[in-house]
């Protein structure tokens, strides 16, 4: 299996924030995710990411400041590795948000995973099939399921 790191969306969705009706699918999708990452493994996601999840939770979730820190402080024991914004991580995603036209905190969230060694980082922010430094952008909500997504939601 992949090395796989998580975009924030994934926990987002996973914590059951839904901003449409048809969001649900995504919900259930990325608590399976997850789920399976753990059970066979493991998964890893930016310090960065774990800070936006917070700011989701209390902001459009209106979960009070404490439980979502709880939460996210949860989350971030569990994964097999909470990468941080270190100063080379950093440095290569202003490079990368220089380069291709990435928001820096996506980019973090990016260069985060290649510091990880992850093959492939699960978001529908990006750009679906972006490849940087080993690592490759893979939307898991789209139409047709990467084949490792559905290997790994196929396994017990």
């Amino acid at each position: 299996m992949p090395r796989i790191a998580l975009d924030t969306n994934v926990l987002v969705y996973a914590e059951g924030v839904e901003r449409h009706p048809d969001d649900r699918r995504k919900v259930l999708l990325s608590q399976a995710i997850i789920r399976g990452l753990t059970r066979n493994s493991g998964w890893s996601a930016a310090v960065q990411a774990f800070a936006e999840l917070h700011t989701v939770l209390v902001r459009r979730a209106g979960r009070p400041p404490h439980a979502a820190t709880q939460r996210v402080r949860e989350l971030a024991l569990s994964c097999s590795a909470a990468i941080p914004t270190s100063e080379q991580v950093f440095d290569e995603a202003l490079t990368l948000a220089a380069h291709h036209h990435i928001q820096v905190y996506d980019a973090i969230v990016v260069a985060a995973a290649a510091e990880a060694g992850a093959e492939m980082l699960l978001s529908e922010d990006l750009h679906d099939g972006f490849a940087w430094q080993g690592v490759t952008v893979t939307n898991p909500y789209r139409q047709t399921p990467d084949p490792r997504i559905a290997a790994l939601l196929s396994t017990r």
